[in-house]
């Protein structure tokens, strides 16, 4: 039961996340993005009691409108802009409370199985994402890694693959931690009928004529 409300309060935390998100939102939507020139905010909010500073999601925001740029080509409009806003807060919540969670349950995430996310057998569907074959669809592991090779001459590649690796790595957390709860609350078919019974017990009632 522990795992369900868990599972329960992570629901609500997501509900939060959006209007946190639309928060945010609202005023770059207004002014384009000015807010990240012009404000003189020094947090932009707090998730689960931690401030998250302006200066550090500031870089987080500017960070996948690097990607966005690069995946999509062109200048970054009103609406891309916002995505990459509401992208970096999720990341933001993700590191914040299931991070807590992670740790409290022990989840990590190994060298050599970031290795294999990257640019191994079973590579994650960032990897894939970024990575695809404009003509075939599929996957260029060639691309990532003469893109891993040229991050060392290029600051701003190596900041961005330090972002694709911690996302990567998060997705893969998200996943055992999905796994384990699935796991957690497996109800037995004997606990299920006495569950059935237990509620048919509750249903037991009997009518009142008023005529």
């Amino acid at each position: 039961m522990t795992f369900m409300r868990t599972k329960m309060g992570y629901f609500l935390v997501g509900g939060i996340a959006v209007v946190l998100a639309l928060f945010v939102l609202e005023p770059l939507l207004q002014q384009g993005t000015a807010i990240f020139g012009a404000s003189s905010r020094t947090e932009v909010g707090s998730i689960d009691g931690e401030a998250i500073k302006y200066e550090q999601f500031n870089t987080k925001v500017e960070q996948t409108s690097a990607q966005f740029k690069q995946q999509y080509g062109g200048v970054m409009n009103p609406q891309m802009q916002a995505m990459a806003v509401d992208q970096a807060w999720q990341s933001e919540i993700a590191t914040v409370v299931l991070g807590k969670e992670f740790d409290r349950v022990g989840l990590t995430v190994s060298a050599d199985e970031l290795f294999d996310l990257v640019q191994g057998k079973t590579p994650s569907p960032l990897i894939t994402q970024y990575f695809g074959n404009p003509q075939t669809s599929e996957f260029d592991r060639t691309a990532v890694i003469t893109s891993l090779k040229s991050r060392n001459q290029n600051p701003q590649l190596a900041q961005q693959w330090l972002m694709l690796e911690s996302e990567i790595e998060k997705q893969a957390l998200q996943q055992k931690y999905t796994k384990l709860i699935s796991n957690s609350v497996y109800v037995s078919s004997l606990e299920a009928n006495d569950e059935y019974v237990n509620r048919n017990k509750l249903v037991n009632f009997k009518y009142v004529n008023l005529d």
